[in-house]
């Protein structure tokens, strides 16, 4: 896929009044990063990861993001495609692509992320804006981040529209507590696993995150 633009959709997150901004001087200074110029042909091209075969149905969305500067990869040249995501490598990254900042005085409430964790400053700002909250007074950084779980945090984080229709997977009843945010997350073609299993409870991998990232964020994607 050659991609004429580069750029990222505004997501009301971002102008969540002075939490994730101070001023209006810093929401038109990040509403301009938003609009910034595409990526030259080469920089669109490569990628360093040895792991991800061009064909993936992932490649592209890590492609992006990558070169958005929101995801790295394991290593130098590995990205790890079927390696889960935890809790704080989740929070990093939509905090990357929201740009969320936390103000100078705000503390974490969570009781599980020491304040020299490599998420802390990702887990107070999401904290802070209700994206990402915990359970029970805690983050559990280091836990795979479920399915059901990346529903919920891409339809707090994302300006997902409203579903228009009904959506049915074998494994997710309507009463399930993650019910509507699946089905908005299918309505809006970041899953396309409607009449399937979706596995709500299953860990993430690295390789579907980043793809219903860049979903959430690009319609180029879907």
């Amino acid at each position: 896929m050659k991609y004429s633009t580069w750029t990222r959709r505004v997501f009301p997150a971002l102008m969540l009044s002075a939490v994730l901004v101070t001023s209006t001087a810093a929401t038109a200074e990040a509403t301009q990063r938003i609009n910034s110029a595409p990526l030259s042909t080469a920089e669109v091209n490569s990628l360093p990861f040895q792991d991800i075969p061009k064909n993936h149905y992932s490649y592209e969305p890590i492609q992006y993001l990558y070169h958005m500067g929101y995801v790295k990869g394991k290593r130098a040249d590995h990205f790890g495609l079927n390696d889960t995501v935890t809790r704080a490598q989740a929070a990093v990254i939509i905090a990357n692509v929201l740009e969320a900042k936390t103000n100078s005085s705000y503390q974490l409430k969570a009781s599980d992320v020491p304040s020299n964790h490599f998420a802390y400053e990702a887990f107070a700002a999401l904290e802070q804006s209700g994206i990402m909250t915990g359970s029970s007074g805690k983050m559990q950084p280091n836990q795979p981040i479920t399915r059901a779980q990346v529903s919920a945090l891409l339809n707090r984080a994302f300006d997902l529209a409203e579903p228009v229709r009904l959506h049915t997977f074998t494994d997710v009843p309507s009463t399930f507590w993650a019910y509507e945010e699946i089905n908005r997350l299918a309505d809006n073609r970041i899953t396309t696993q409607q009449g399937q299993a979706f596995k709500p409870n299953a860990s993430t991998t690295r390789a579907q995150f980043a793809t219903m990232v860049a979903r959430s964020i690009n319609d180029q994607f879907k």
